[in-house]
């Protein structure tokens, strides 16, 4: 995310904030994390002075395709906040905030909308391309690898993302 999107949060939000870590995802998500993030400093704020810091970030990114949210410490409520963000994560492109749905490349999750996946897709169309002219790599080899990338370019089902997630989790 942004400096200046960071910064805001960071103020926002001393108490959730209080060790400044920055944020591992894209400018996409800030309002989402926002709206999580006053929330949770609202929260924590109603509790008394010496329970206030079991409650800070330690990390929020994304991982396969969505929200993760790290705290020091969990409660019920906190643990509701941040599941109904990672929740809107899965339908919100995390590059510009509009809707969006999950999608894969060679193996990376992300959650964008139509016009950034397009995006995503060019740019690796170019650098197939660019890398490909460099290597001296003839016509149809580069034609092979962009056909490679369009195909590889498809939308996620909730069962293939729970399915490779769990497959993930289980390696040591």
């Amino acid at each position: 995310m942004n400096e200046k999107n960071t910064e805001y949060l960071h103020k926002a939000c001393p108490l959730l904030y209080v060790n400044k870590r920055g944020f591992e995802h894209g400018d996409g998500w800030f309002e989402l994390i926002k709206e999580c993030s006053l929330e949770l400093e609202s929260y924590i704020n109603s509790l008394p002075l010496d329970e206030r810091p079991r409650f800070a970030a330690l990390q929020v990114k994304e991982k396969f395709g969505t929200l993760r949210f790290y705290l020091s410490g969990y409660s019920h409520v906190t643990e509701r906040v941040i599941g109904v963000a990672e929740k809107k994560s899965a339908i919100t492109c995390g590059k510009c905030g509009k809707p969006g749905r999950l999608h894969t490349e060679f193996g990376w999750y992300t959650t964008m909308c139509d016009g950034c996946v397009v995006d995503a897709t060019a740019v690796s169309v170019f650098d197939v391309c660019r890398h490909g002219l460099k290597k001296g790599l003839a016509d149809k080899d580069i034609t092979e690898n962009v056909k490679m990338i369009i195909e590889r370019s498809f939308i996620v089902t909730p069962e293939e993302l729970e399915r490779d997630t769990n497959q993930n989790e289980s390696i040591p």
